[in-house]
């Protein structure tokens, strides 16, 4: 068999080659297409995958929020608005109530401030009064010891000026026979000096009444009286002559001049006493003049020789110890006046 000539057989295989080669590029082509449809999806699908994963890390993640502004006057307010109303008209009814209690004390002070001053006012005209009174007394009696008006005001001037007192006021005045008149109208004046502003005057326990009693009716007569006068208002009592009165009936006394337990304390009982020389006096030679410092003295010695030798069975040492420090806590001696305005 005559073979081919050898120029149309390298013109096939140009062709050919050509072919092929015109067919890999074809080929090539078609595999670069594909190849760049695929990087091009791949590159869109991780764009879109990173575009998702970013809004999803802005959505979940408070950083990437752009931050909201808030007003400068509400940035830290934080109550919420009805909450707030609340507090606030809580507030307005405190403030009102605050304001009412406000009111209702500079009330109080008004009313009972004016009372309270207008009763430091009186109290201290009725002291005033008194003190006038009191001078315009010693002024009557110019013959009297100093120490005679010291005793006086101590016993009865602070307790006159009190309106709740622990105990009576008791002042005990004693004299000789001679200037008893001068002292019975000196203790008349001074319990109406006290009692000058009392719902009523003092009153003066008669004398003649009890001498001649029985100790048991000299003491029932001596309660009624005191007690009767003290109950309807009057605040000061005289009782004249106490060595006149029964020894045993004196124990009267341990009641009303009581130190704790008197039953009326807001009151001034004023004792006379007619000291009559004797026994018991050989040691006090001149009772005319009697130097201050042996008032006390005198006065318990005279009493106790009394209460003793008047009954001996009821009045022991101890009795008359116990009625002693209750009827003499304040002693004075009366000289005799020569004028009296009595």
């Amino acid at each position: 068999m005559p073979s081919p000539p050898k120029s149309s057989s390298r013109k096939k295989n140009a062709e050919d080659t050509t072919a092929n080669s015109s067919n890999l590029e074809t080929t090539n082509d078609s595999i670069d297409h594909l190849t760049s449809s695929s990087n091009d999806k791949k590159s869109s699908e991780e764009k879109s995958y990173k575009d998702t994963s970013t809004k999803s890390l802005e959505k979940k993640s408070p950083k990437s929020k752009p931050a909201k502004q808030i007003p400068r006057n509400e940035r830290y307010n934080t109550v919420d608005p009805k909450a707030k109303k609340d507090k606030n008209f809580k507030i307005f009814l405190l403030i009102i109530f605050l304001l009412c209690v406000a009111v209702a004390i500079d009330k109080y002070r008004f009313i009972y401030g004016e009372t309270d001053s207008h009763s430091e006012k009186m109290e201290k005209s009725n002291m005033e009064i008194y003190k006038e009174k009191m001078q315009s007394l010693q002024n009557e009696f110019p013959s009297q010891n100093n120490r005679l008006w010291k005793v006086v005001r101590v016993a009865m001037q602070e307790h006159h000026n009190k309106k709740n007192n622990l105990q009576p006021a008791v002042l005990m005045l004693a004299s000789n026979a001679d200037a008893y008149p001068t002292m019975h109208c000196l203790a008349s004046k001074l319990a109406d000096i006290y009692s000058h502003n009392c719902s009523q005057p003092k009153f003066v326990v008669p004398e003649n009444e009890f001498k001649h009693l029985s100790p048991e009716s000299a003491k029932l007569l001596l309660d009624n009286k005191i007690s009767s006068q003290f109950e309807a208002g009057s605040c000061a009592s005289v009782v004249p002559h106490f060595e006149l009165i029964p020894p045993a009936a004196t124990t009267l006394f341990y009641q009303f001049c009581e130190n704790d337990n008197a039953p009326y304390k807001n009151v001034a009982v004023i004792l006379t006493l007619q000291v009559e020389p004797g026994d018991w006096s050989k040691p006090y030679p001149n009772l005319d003049n009697l130097p201050p410092k042996l008032w006390d003295q005198v006065v318990d010695d005279f009493l106790t020789h009394t209460l003793a030798t008047g009954d001996p069975v009821v009045m022991t040492t101890d009795m008359i110890g116990g009625l002693l420090s209750r009827i003499t806590p304040s002693v004075v001696w009366v000289g005799r006046e020569n004028d009296l305005n009595c």
